[in-house]
């Protein structure tokens, strides 16, 4: 009986027909593995392009996970990412769906998560390629889940009229 009330919940939400979330997921995996399969065929041979510049692109691969930390640790950090899809989409399904930048957030969020762990369970490791003069290397799918983080953090920290309306009480 819970099944069906949970597909009914699911209904009256709308949450399948959702034209931010899922399409942002979508767009962000396919913008992400597309870039990675450009960047692996022109730059595999080692090449840096271009070679003196604050913004340079190459073919990098990184075993671990943001700004290299957890190098070699693709199991933990398959887990990890799995667990961090499971909760953004839990957030998705339970608080974020009657708020677009939220569900644009989470969405630009899961998108890369997902683009990230395919190269995972796939190659064994990410492929990075933009390079910001001391930054480290990072690529769409890294972008996609800082900028989602970020809107996120912001919406909630900021924005939130239930903190709002707590404040002027």
């Amino acid at each position: 009986m819970n099944i069906l009330h949970n597909i009914t919940n699911i209904k009256e939400k709308n949450i399948l027909k959702d034209l931010i979330f899922w399409p942002t997921i979508i767009c962000v995996f396919i913008l992400d593995q597309l870039s990675k399969s450009i960047v692996i065929n022109i730059f595999k041979n080692g090449k840096v392009w271009p070679e003196e510049s604050p913004i340079r692109f190459a073919y990098v691969t990184n075993t671990g996970s943001a700004f290299g930390f957890f190098q070699n640790a693709t199991i933990f950090l398959t887990i990890a990412s799995i667990i961090g899809i499971c909760f953004l989409i839990y957030l998705y399904y339970y608080k974020a769906h009657s708020k677009p930048i939220l569900r644009l957030a989470l969405g630009l969020m899961v998108g890369g998560a997902l683009g990230n762990l395919f190269d995972r369970i796939h190659q064994g490791y990410v492929v990075d390629f933009i390079g910001v003069w001391w930054w480290p290397w990072f690529n769409i799918a890294d972008s996609s889940v800082s900028i989602g983080t970020f809107i996120l953090i912001t919406v909630l920290l900021i924005f939130d009229e239930s903190k709002k309306s707590n404040l002027n009480e």
